[in-house]
C-alpha cells in the first residue's frame, strides 16, 4: 500500500491506520532510531486514543521495529552491526526465494513493468532527490515479491526494507542511496529460469553491503548503530 494516500489509509481500523502512519515516521526519520516513543505526542499527531495507539505499538514491537525496556518505555529500535549483518544475509534468502518464484509466474505485462522500472533505476540522472530513488528501488523489490504471489514473503521482505530505509537515514554516508544496475536482476527473473532469478538477485545483495558494514564497524563497533 502506498501510504501517502490518505483515502486509502483513512479507510483503515484506527490501529492499522497507526501503524502504517508510525512506520512512515519511523522510515522518514520523523522517528529516529533509539528515540523514545512519547504516547501522548505521536496521539495527538495521529489524532487517536489511547486503545488504538497501544494496538499499533505492540504490533510493531511484534514486528521487531520497536523495542520495549522495562521501567523506560517504548523506543524506535536500534541495531548493532552484527544484527544489521545478519539482517542482510536473511534478506539475500528472502529476495532470492522471491525471484525464484517470480521467475516462474510473472506475465508478460508484468515483464515490461519490471524492466521499465529497472531501466528508471539505472539511470542516475532519472533522480535528483535521494527519497525518489529510494522509492523506487523498494517499489522494485516489492514489485518481485508481488509477482512471487506469497503474502508471507511480502510481510517479511517490507519489515525489512523499513531496515534499509532506516538505516539510510542513520548513516547516509556509509549507507548512501544511489542509483545502481537493477537490469541484470530484471532480465534475470524475466527470462523464466527460477534457479538463475535466484543467484542473480543474491550475488546483487551481498557485495553492495559488505563496504558498508566494514565502514560501520570501524564508526560503531559493538554498539548500536545511530
Amino acid at each position: 500500500m502506498d501510504l501517502t494516500n490518505l483515502n486509502c489509509i483513512n479507510l483503515l481500523p484506527a490501529s492499522e491506520r497507526a501503524k502504517l502512519q508510525i512506520i512512515e515516521m519511523i522510515k522518514t526519520g520523523q522517528i529516529p532510531s533509539g528515540q523514545k516513543i512519547d504516547q501522548r505526542v505521536i496521539a495527538k499527531k495521529l489524532n487517536l486514543t489511547t486503545a488504538p495507539l497501544r494496538e499499533a505499538l505492540s504490533a510493531l514491537e511484534n514486528a521487531g521495529l520497536l523495542q520495549k525496556v522495562p521501567g523506560l518505555g517504548i523506543f524506535c529500535k536500534t541495531y548493532t552491526v552484527d544484527e544489521i549483518e545478519e539482517l542482510i544475509e536473511i534478506r539475500g534468502v528472502l529476495e532470492g526465494l522471491a525471484a525464484k518464484r517470480a521467475a516462474g509466474k510473472i506475465s508478460e505485462r508484468q515483464k515490461e513493468q519490471l524492466l521499465s522500472l529497472a531501466k528508471k533505476l539505472s539511470n542516475s540522472s532519472n533522480y535528483s532527490d535521494k527519497q525518489d530513488f529510494l522509492k523506487d528501488h523498494v517499489d522494485f523489490h516489492e514489485f518481485i515479491a508481488e509477482i512471487s504471489n506469497s503474502p508471507n514473503l511480502i510481510q517479511l521482505l517490507d519489515n525489512n526494507h523499513i531496515i534499509q530505509q532506516v538505516l539510510s537515514n542513520i548513516s547516509a554516508s556509509i549507507w548512501p542511496i544511489e542509483p545502481h544496475d537493477h537490469l541484470k536482476i530484471a532480465e534475470a527473473i524475466c527470462s523464466g529460469d527460477p534457479e538463475v532469478a535466484e543467484i542473480t538477485i543474491r550475488k546483487h545483495i551481498a557485495p553492495t553491503y559488505k563496504q558498508r558494514l566494514d565502514k560501520l564497524r570501524e564508526k560503531y563497533g559493538s554498539n548500536p548503530v545511530v
